[in-house]
């Protein structure tokens, strides 16, 4: 049996970013993928030089181009590719801009499509100005692209209901990512004796709201030792570290910036309680990655927390 021709089409998260890690999770999906069929990937952000994969083949700009620019690039790329091979499936990784993509690929050349929808695309928060239906230009062009999708694919139930809000013409599949279990650390036995570890993986941006965090984390710390350690790429320019210092409990968080995903994985089997007070989320792919590991997990009522709450989970209301 041939195996069947899938292509991605993607924003960026594979051969990018910090240590060519792009996005873990992404990459392992993909490449599991790339074990029964032969998956080709179009990145329309460039991808690293130096990033070379074995398990899939992935075309991209060689420099970063408009977003004309980057539909113009993906229509001839795709058709010369497609053309040596017809693709069975168009797999569109995020909503807008991936979606959009995907589906005047698909009006143009007939393949199936499967959105799979990823943080922004089912909210619109305009306190922080974020979500794809913020704003009225990119809502409009997220709506043609899903109304056009074989399939929807959603990370979690509360993401689906949060996506009804704004658009409801179609019920979507709910496939949470999963746990990549090989490059966990081994479980180890946690000696619950103070100071506590708390644990935060995550971007520093406006939808985590860790200000809420270490508001929180204030209150714990008034009562027992404890220590928090936040791992993630600061993208507020040092705004959260002053803010720890301004309500004094800076002594007592660790701000490690971005980590190997390596060292991610052993973090959770060192610490105590995993702790993420976001707005928002699609999933929370730190979440499972905590379960795995024996971590309780507490936060806000959002994404996969929400639906493993409360036999999993413990959450409280955003904010």
């Amino acid at each position: 049996m041939s195996k069947k021709r899938l292509a991605f089409i993607i924003q960026g998260g594979i051969g990018t970013g910090h240590f060519n890690e792009g996005i873990p999770i992404l990459n392992s999906f993909v490449r599991r993928l790339a074990v029964d069929h032969q998956v080709t990937v179009f990145s329309v952000h460039p991808v690293h030089p130096g990033f070379i994969c074995q398990d899939f083949r992935v075309y991209s700009p060689s420099s970063q181009k408009s977003t004309l620019g980057q539909l113009v690039w993906l229509l001839l790329r795709f058709r010369e590719v497609n053309t040596s091979g017809r693709f069975q499936i168009l797999h569109a990784v995020c909503g807008y801009r991936s979606g959009f993509f995907g589906a005047v690929l698909n009006n143009l050349f007939r393949i199936p499509l499967i959105i799979h929808l990823q943080g922004a695309d089912a909210v619109s928060i305009p306190e922080i100005e974020y979500g794809v239906f913020y704003r009225k230009k990119i809502a409009m062009l997220a709506k043609f692209a899903y109304s056009q999708a074989n399939h929807l694919v959603v990370l979690s139930h509360y993401q689906g209901r949060r996506l009804s809000e704004h658009y409801s013409k179609r019920s979507p599949i709910v496939i949470p990512y999963g746990v990549e279990y090989s490059q966990l650390a081994p479980l180890q036995k946690r000696h619950l004796q103070e100071p506590y570890q708390l644990l935060h993986v995550a971007h520093i941006n406006r939808v985590k709201d860790q200000r809420t965090l270490l508001d929180a984390f204030k209150i714990i710390k008034s009562k027992v030792e404890v220590v928090l350690t936040m791992m993630g790429e600061d993208t507020l320019d040092g705004e959260l570290q002053h803010y720890a210092r301004e309500i004094g409990v800076d002594d007592s968080v660790r701000f490690l910036g971005f980590q190997p995903h390596s060292e991610v994985m052993k973090s959770y089997v060192v610490a105590h309680i995993l702790l993420h007070t976001s707005l928002y989320e699609a999933q929370a792919v730190a979440v499972l990655g905590g379960i795995a590991s024996g971590l309780v997990v507490c936060g806000t009522d959002v994404g996969i927390l929400s639906d493993l709450s409360p036999k999993y989970t413990l959450v409280s209301a955003v904010r």
